[in-house]
């Protein structure tokens, strides 16, 4: 279509992307003031100041190591966006924000593992960053644009693959990881896993994996947790078994080297026996019923 070709075009002649290292670590946008393309706002926000541009949405990012975001408001031909570029203290933190902020994705960025496409946003993750772009009218051409976009700002990043301990390979396969949560501390159970927030009252500064696998008929949750100190494990499962009552979930676990394995299981143990291997052998550790 004609107005795809002017817009990349514009794109690629009129926006350049800059590493400002010293100044801020952030990738950024250079345009000239053109008739087409016009940026209206560039701020950026460190620390505590985030609370000056989304007020009490601040605590959830902190919760997950926030470090400094850029903020972009511009215009492209006649379409609005607006850019929100964090910057977190690592990939994990970084894919962890992003997993508990994706929402009902339509379809993936091309080439980007870790994103989510909706009518009016597209999200990624990818090393320390986490990237949204929201546009106002959910066209064909506003997605374009957004996705030139990122392909621009975030095109020296594509470090998309996160390792815990223990992860099992077959038959887990990449679409079960792309559909993973990084939960880190109470604010992101409840936005990204509310239905495990009962079992980990009580605890703190802890990281968990959760990959929710939902198949014909292997329906369970998995989870990795790591960082766990002090009585941390015995306060979990204590909770597991006081509050999980007369559900029809049953519940396994497993010590490995670095990490605390649960599973959460609705099917019968038959049908999920190839997973449950899987998990035993990458952990090294045998799954006991809870």
């Amino acid at each position: 279509m004609r107005y795809t070709f002017a817009l990349f075009t514009l794109l690629f002649l009129l926006l350049t992307v800059a590493q400002v290292i010293a100044q801020t670590d952030l990738p950024d946008l250079d345009a000239k003031e053109k008739k087409d393309v016009k940026i209206e706002r560039n701020e950026v926000y460190s620390g505590n100041s985030l609370w000056g541009y989304i007020n009490g949405g601040a605590d959830l990012y902190l919760e997950y190591g926030f470090d400094k975001m850029r903020v972009i408001d511009l215009t492209i031909e006649d379409e609005n966006l607006k850019i929100d570029l964090y910057k977190m203290e690592d990939a994990v933190s970084a894919y962890g924000i992003f997993s508990v902020n994706r929402f009902r994705c339509n379809e993936k960025a091309k080439g980007w593992m870790h994103s989510c496409i909706t009518g009016y946003q597209l999200q990624l993750a990818t090393g320390p960053f986490y990237l949204s772009i929201i546009n106002q009218s959910g066209s064909e051409k506003a997605m374009k644009a957004s996705l030139a976009l990122a392909n621009k700002l975030m095109g020296n990043w594509r470090d998309d693959y996160l390792q815990f301990p223990g992860m099992p390979g077959k038959p887990f396969t990449k679409m079960h990881y792309s559909n993973a949560k990084i939960i880190q501390g109470r604010l992101g159970m409840d936005n990204g896993f509310q239905m495990w927030a009962t079992y980990f009252e009580g605890l703190e500064n802890y990281t968990l994996m959760v990959i929710p696998v939902k198949e014909e008929e292997a329906r369970f949750n998995l989870g990795f947790l790591t960082e766990v100190k002090g009585d941390a494990v015995d306060i979990l499962i204590k909770n597991i078994k006081e509050k999980t009552g007369s559900a029809t979930s049953q519940w396994y676990f497993a010590k490995a080297d670095k990490a605390l394995i649960l599973l959460e299981s609705k099917s019968s143990i038959k049908k999920i026996t190839g997973y449950i291997k899987a998990i035993e052998a990458a952990s090294e550790a045998e799954l006991q019923e809870l």
